[in-house]
C-alpha cells in the first residue's frame, strides 16, 4: 500500500481546494452542476494488478468490491448526501457500483444512467488483460507509451493517448452537466478517467492512485450552449420549462441535426463547441480530490490491488 500523501502534497491540495471554492462561488446561480465523482469498487483484475481497459462489459466487482460499494453508500447516507441523478460509465464494474449506491440513496432507476463517454482509458489490444509484471515483457513499446507523460503519446494496438482520454471524458461530463443545471449528480467512473478530469479541472497531473470507491467533488458550469439539453433522451426533462423546451427545439432545428455519436467511447459531439470562439469554455472547480471515505482503504491515494505496485500509469492516469 502506498504511503500517505506528503505534507507538501496536502498543502497543495488545501490551496487548490480553496481556490476552487472561490471559483465555484463566482459561478452563475443555478447554472452549474455539483458533481460527486466516485471510482468503482474493486475487481479481481484490480486485485491481480491487471490492466482492465475500456472493452465492454469488463470484469465485474468481486466480493470486496461489493463490500466497498455498500460501505460507501452507507457513508453517503450517514452524511446526508442527496442526488438528483446518478451517472456511470457503461462498463460493468461502474454500473454495478452505481446500482449499489442508487439503491441505498433511493435514486429511482430512471434517474440512473450509463454513458459510454465515461469509460476508462482504452489501453489497446496489446495491453488489455496483462498484469503489470507481464506487460513490460509482452508489449514493451505499448507499456512505455502507457507510462509516458506526453499527453499525445499513442498506444500501439489502438489505445488512447492521455489527451484523447481527457478530451473524451471532459466532453462527456460537460454534456451531462449541461443537462442538469443547478442539480446534484453522482458520477461513477474509473481511475484513469478521474485523473483525466483532475487534469482538466486543475491543469496538472495528480500524484498517486485513486482508491477504489474514493470520492472527489467538483462544480462544473458548462458553456452557455443548449446542444446537450436539446438532445433527446432526457435533457429537457431536467427542469426546463415549456418556454425553455420550445427554445431548445428551435435551436436543435437550426443546428440541422448536426449532433451525432462521437468516435471515442460513444461521446456525443456538441455542434456549438465545433465553432471556435462561439462560446466561452466550461468552468471547472475541483473542490476535493481522492478522499477515502472507507476506513479499510487507508489514506487517500493508496495503491489498489495486491498484485501490483502503487505506481500510476501515464503520468498519474492509473488504469482501472
Amino acid at each position: 500500500m502506498a504511503a500517505a500523501p506528503t505534507a507538501r502534497a496536502q498543502a497543495r491540495e488545501r490551496q487548490d481546494s480553496q481556490r476552487a471554492a472561490k471559483l465555484a462561488a463566482r459561478m452563475a446561480p443555478g447554472a452549474a452542476a455539483d458533481v460527486v465523482l466516485v471510482r468503482h469498487g474493486e475487481t479481481d483484475y484490480n486485485a491481480e494488478g491487471r490492466l482492465q481497459g475500456a472493452a465492454p462489459p469488463g470484469p465485474p466487482l468481486n466480493a470486496r468490491g461489493w463490500e466497498q460499494a455498500h460501505a460507501l453508500a452507507r457513508a453517503l447516507v450517514r452524511s446526508g448526501e442527496r442526488f438528483d441523478f446518478i451517472y456511470s460509465s457503461d462498463l460493468l464494474r461502474a454500473t454495478q457500483t452505481a446500482a449499489a449506491l442508487a439503491s441505498a440513496l433511493a435514486v429511482p432507476p430512471p434517474r440512473v444512467r450509463a454513458r459510454a463517454g465515461l469509460r476508462e482509458r482504452d489501453v489497446g489490444a496489446a495491453l488489455a488483460g496483462l498484469t503489470r509484471s507481464e506487460a513490460p515483457r509482452a508489449a514493451p513499446e505499448a507499456w512505455r507509451a502507457l507510462g509516458s507523460f506526453d499527453p499525445e503519446a499513442e498506444l500501439p494496438g489502438g489505445g488512447e493517448s492521455m489527451g484523447q482520454l481527457q478530451r473524451r471524458v471532459a466532453a462527456a461530463l460537460e454534456e451531462i452537466a449541461a443537462e442538469h443545471p443547478g442539480q446534484r449528480l453522482l458520477v461513477v467512473g474509473h481511475g484513469g478517467m478521474l485523473h483525466a478530469l483532475h487534469r482538466q479541472a486543475r491543469g496538472y497531473t495528480a500524484s498517486g492512485r485513486v482508491a477504489n470507491c474514493a470520492v472527489s467533488r467538483l462544480r462544473l458550469e458548462p458553456p452557455p450552449c443548449c446542444c446537450a439539453r436539446a438532445r433527446g433522451g432526457g435533457g429537457s426533462a431536467a427542469g426546463a420549462g415549456p418556454q425553455q423546451q420550445q427554445q431548445q427545439q428551435q435551436q436543435q432545428q437550426q443546428q440541422g441535426g448536426q449532433q451525432q455519436e462521437g468516435q471515442e467511447g460513444g461521446a456525443q459531439t456538441c455542434s456549438c463547441r465545433s465553432a471556435p470562439g462561439k462560446h466561452r469554455p466550461a468552468t471547472w472547480a475541483m473542490l476535493a480530490w481522492n478522499e477515502a471515505l472507507l476506513e479499510e482503504e487507508g489514506p487517500a491515494g493508496a495503491g489498489q490491488g495486491q498484485g501490483g505496485p502503487a505506481a500510476s500509469f501515464g503520468g498519474g492516469a492509473n488504469e482501472g
